[in-house]
């Protein structure tokens, strides 16, 4: 950079300034700051004032007395004073710029340099060591670059505003919905300009507590930009006495989010609630974090609960706590769900639980703890109903069953398998495929029964023939009713068999003997009425007139 005309003015006089004695011309140049040479037309130093020697660090500046000015600056620096700079100051008269000179101890260092061509050939040498100064425009330079850089980074949008409203900048308004934006003139336009007045107004508010306090003012507010609500959040500091820097961030989507998060919380506040469990939020180490669902579920030592302090091996018997901390260990190791029951006595009564342990981060379960001391003894009620109900099935002396409307059976009773000669239930069950075909005598008598069972739902006393296994035909009499799903669909038939064979038989004996003896009572009521009819006054006149009738034809 070339030496300012106002700074060479001051401090370094030209050497034949008019008015100037050449002594006062000299003690100019001797007391001068910047380094001043005079070269003679050889290139060779004939003059360097104390300034000059102190930039080439020498001690005297009677050792640059004679030396050529290429021994100032290193071969790449000689070959541009050559191309360029000697050239233009030939040819010009005079030549200001920067160069990089070079020390006697082979430093090298920035320098501001003016060249002045004299009548007599020689040249003019003013040299000043910009190395601060460089270092300064270097240090704004990058300060200037870090502030491209942070505005580039922020995603807010920048605006100044004088302290009466007048707008004056605007950065990172690319891909930001602003207002108004062709209405930003700098230094013309006004905030009542470029929003609706309550909202103006409200910003002027805070534009003027700033500049009052010096504090940071923040707000939101919702502005309607291309037919949309955006949400914004906005933020003022003042940057000057009459001057404030407005940081707006769009934070609509962020809004969003929070709106999401509270619906979010409430339904997972009202599924809490709805969850009968107990629910205990742990660390690895055993230490209570939280509890939920305390006050409608019996808790051992729920009193001595602390959270973030109070462990389970405080809280429990250490058989129980040891087990809990074994699955909470085993969760966070595998990252899988665990699941056990235990049994613990709260308030003098042995409860039953069911305990899942779920892991929610790197240290931490939760613990969804589920009272089954009820769901147990209805578990073993169900349980002990089942086993007699196993029991009547398996030693009933009747057959019972359960077929399908096709004529499969599913599943039977030994009683069942025997009654019709087959080694077991599963023999018989395998072995009839068609229940109409196979155990009917009179197959057309299962069609009856399905009508029946299809308009009643029920049949009480049916009796039919049936084939047995080694083809004989018994007797059964049937009770049976049809099973339907909660949509009406019907699923099977199951029903009770009776073998009443030997009943049938005895009553067909009763009935042959009742036919006999029919037989016999009506003969001997013939025989008494004959021998009444003989008895009677009629029947002996009757006789008698025979009897004469008999005697006349003799």
């Amino acid at each position: 950079m070339a030496l300012e005309n106002g700074d060479r003015q001051q401090d370094d006089p030209a050497p034949n300034q008019v008015g100037l004695t050449p002594e006062q011309q000299l003690a100019a140049l001797e007391v001068a700051v910047y380094g001043m040479a005079i070269f003679n037309d050889d290139g060779c130093i004939i003059y360097a004032n104390p300034a000059c020697a102190n930039l080439w660090q020498y001690d005297n500046r009677e050792d640059l007395i004679g030396q050529s000015w290429q021994r100032l600056y290193a071969p790449e620096e000689q070959q541009r004073f050559e191309r360029e700079i000697l050239p233009q100051c030939l040819q010009a008269g005079s030549w200001t710029g920067e160069a990089i000179a070079q020390r006697q101890d082979g430093t090298t260092y920035p320098q501001a340099l003016a060249l002045s061509q004299m009548t007599d050939g020689s040249m003019v040498y003013i040299a000043q060591d910009i190395t601060e100064r460089q270092l300064a425009e270097d240090s704004l330079r990058r300060s200037e670059a870090d502030k491209q850089a942070i505005l580039q980074a922020i995603p807010d949008l920048l605006m100044h505003f004088r302290g009466d409203g007048t707008h004056l900048d605007i950065a990172n308004s690319d891909g930001y919905s602003v207002l108004e934006l062709d209405k930003l003139v700098q230094g013309n336009a006004s905030v009542y300009d470029l929003m609706p007045y309550e909202l103006a107004k409200q910003r002027m508010h805070y534009i003027q507590r700033a500049l009052q306090t010096g504090q940071i003012q923040f707000y939101e507010q919702g502005i309607e930009v291309n037919g949309q609500i955006q949400s914004e959040e906005v933020r003022l500091v003042a940057t000057g006495p009459d001057e404030v820097l407005v940081i707006i961030r769009n934070i609509t989507e962020r809004k969003r989010s929070e709106a999401a998060l509270r619906q979010s919380e409430a339904k997972n506040r009202a599924l809490i609630e709805a969850i009968p469990d107990l629910l205990i939020r742990m660390r690895g180490d055993g230490t209570h974090l939280e509890l939920a669902n305390g006050d409608r579920y019996p808790v051992l030592n729920k009193d001595k609960m602390v959270p973030g302090k109070s462990t389970v091996y405080e809280l429990m018997p250490p058989d129980l706590a040891e087990m809990r901390m074994r699955y909470i260990r085993q969760a966070l190791q595998t990252g899988k769900y665990q699941f056990y029951e235990q049994q613990i006595e709260i308030n003098g009564q042995l409860e039953l639980e069911e305990v899942r342990v779920v892991v929610t981060g790197p240290d931490e379960v939760l613990l969804i703890i589920r009272n089954i001391t009820e769901r147990k003894r209805q578990e073993e009620a169900l349980r002990i109903a089942e086993e007699n109900y196993r029991s009547i099935f398996e030693n009933a002396l009747e057959g019972i069953f359960q077929s399908t409307p096709e004529g499969r059976l599913i599943t039977i009773n030994p009683a069942m398998a025997r009654i019709y000669g087959y080694d077991s239930p599963a023999d018989m069950i395998a072995s009839i495929t068609d229940i109409g075909e196979q155990m009917y005598v009179e197959p057309s008598l299962r069609l009856q029964v399905k009508a029946v069972l299809a308009t009643q739902g029920f049949l009480k006393g049916f009796e039919f023939r049936s084939y047995c296994k080694d083809g004989s035909i018994i007797w059964t009499a049937m009770d049976a009713r049809a099973v339907y799903d909660s949509g009406g669909t019907l699923l099977y038939y199951e029903g009770i068999v009776q073998d009443v064979t030997e009943r049938k038989c005895k009553e067909e004996d009763l009935k042959r003997q009742l036919e006999q003896l029919e037989i016999q009572i009506d003969q001997s009521r013939r025989a008494q009425e004959v021998a009444e009819i003989v008895q009677t006054d009629y029947f002996q006149r009757i006789l008698e007139e025979a009897e004469s009738l008999r005697y006349l034809d003799d």
